[in-house]
Formats: C-alpha cells, structure tokens, sequence
C-alpha cells in the first residue's frame, strides 16, 4: 500500500558570512548548500505540519491550473491553487468546490476525455450563457489551439475575463462578447483555425 506524507514546513532562514560582492545565483547556491547542511544536522526542520493521505492522492507540486483530478464529487479540473486548498470545477455541478490538497486524487485515464474540457461548450449558437470561473476551452492564437480555463469573470458588465493557457500559465483578459467569440470547444476552435488561414 503506498502512503504520501505531505510536510507543510514553516519559513527557514540561514545566516551566511560573505565577503565582498556576491551574485545572487552565487547568494542562493551558497544558502542552499548551508540550507541543506543544517536540516541534515538537526535531522530535519524542528517545526513542521505534515498530513498523510492515500498514495493515489497528489502531492503539491503536482497540482496545477487546468489539470484533471478525481475528488469526492467527481472528475473536474483545478482553476486555482491556493496554500492549502485549490478550486475545482467537478463536471455535472454549476458552481465550483474548494477542496484540501488530501482531497484530490489522481484520475484514472479512462474515466474522462475530451469532454471534460468540452463541458460546457456545444456550439457557438448555444453560446448565450455567462462564463464561470472553472469554465475550460480552447482559444485560437497565432495559428494554435491553446487549452484554456477561466480563471477570473468581471463583476460588472463591463469588465474583463481572465483567461489562463494550460502550458505555460500566460494568460489573457477579454470582455465577453471576445470571449463568445473566440473561446470554443475543441472541434469549434479546429474551424476557426482553419477559418483564418484560408483567409
């Protein structure tokens, strides 16, 4: 049975003697190998939190916006990482849920595919509806197809969505009449693509 141990650990700092002018690469490399030095001495950090959950479980590091997780309301896909929680759009649920790091688990290859990007998105007429936070898509940029989530709405009518790319976390703004227009499903954002370059 495997087990993941989290630990939450609370800031460190080292104390380093340096003479003269120092790079701060230099600074940094210095510290971590003093860093790294004194936890090994002490046996490892005298204050910590720590959790255990099931080896299915992800660790911090592997949470990100836009990946696929298992929770106990169902497949969805994070829109936000916070400290200790992160938001989650679970498909089949019109608002979006909070969930603790334990409480995100790996999913299953076999138990989602595209769709769950294309949850919400049919085609362009059924597009009357208002974006949520945790709404996934694909925008057409520069001749690609970038997989997308809403990661921020506009409080007003005039404001301006917040619109992250999965691969690199560049995001852009957009108000939602741009937003209607070129934030597609997958087959939507393919003929758009090829739209604009036989024009």
């Amino acid at each position: 049975m495997e087990k993941l141990v989290t630990f939450y650990l609370e800031p460190i700092s080292v104390r380093l003697n340096v003479k003269g002018e120092i790079s701060n690469e230099d600074l940094l490399q210095k510290a971590k190998e003093k860093f790294v030095q004194e936890m090994t001495n002490q046996g490892g950090p005298s204050s910590f939190k720590y959790s255990v959950s099931d080896g299915d479980t992800l660790s911090r590091e592997e949470l990100q916006v836009g990946k696929v997780v298992k929770t106990n309301k169902g497949i969805g896909v994070i829109f936000k990482v916070n400290k200790t929680t992160a938001s989650v759009n679970v498909i089949g649920y019109p608002d979006h849920f909070k969930f603790g790091f334990a409480g995100l688990m790996k999913a299953p290859s076999d138990s989602y595919n595209n769709s769950t990007w294309e949850q919400d998105y049919k085609t362009s007429k059924f597009k009357e509806k208002y974006y949520l936070m945790g709404d996934t898509g694909y925008l057409v940029l520069k001749g690609k197809i970038i997989p997308t989530i809403i990661v921020s709405v506009p409080r007003t009518s005039n404001g301006k969505y917040k619109l992250q790319f999965i691969e690199d976390s560049h995001y852009v703004e957009a108000k939602e009449a741009q937003v209607k227009y070129n934030f597609h499903y997958e087959l939507a954002a393919a003929e758009a693509m090829q739209k604009k370059q036989t024009c």
